[in-house]
């Protein structure tokens, strides 16, 4: 979140490397060209500042996608997104000893669908 609460940029790994730790394997990606399920960062919950923050719809949400960390520390604008009120959901990710982490999962729509070529090289596998 920007410090005067104007916008909040979301940056989005997204093929995660498996040596990671539990908390940070967010489920993020691309449903369609035109929605994009991210998960908040771990310890939040519908009741969170910034979570409310988010749902509010009142800030500026522009999205960044690097493919992985092999690709260093550039990202590509995806555009700005807006957040579909109905999806948000508690959700749990396990940390290394297994235990339950709350998180928040929900589904933004994207202002401009992404472009073909991009949709494509981001959501192919890493090989």
């Amino acid at each position: 979140m920007s410090s005067d609460k104007t916008n909040c940029p979301i940056f989005v790994n997204y093929h995660k490397s498996d040596d990671i730790s539990g908390t940070t394997k967010y489920k993020d990606g691309f449903i369609n060209k035109f929605e994009f399920q991210w998960m908040s960062k771990s310890k939040r919950t519908l009741k969170s500042p910034d979570v409310i923050t988010i749902r509010e719809n009142k800030i500026r949400l522009p999205l960044f996608i690097k493919k992985s960390n092999d690709e260093g520390t550039d990202f590509y604008y995806m555009g700005d997104v807006q957040p579909i009120d109905s999806s948000f959901k508690n959700d749990k990710l396990k940390d290394d000893k297994g235990k339950d982490v709350n998180v928040v999962t929900l589904v933004f729509k994207m202002n401009v669908p992404v472009e073909d070529n991009l949709y494509n090289y981001l959501t192919e596998a890493n090989i």
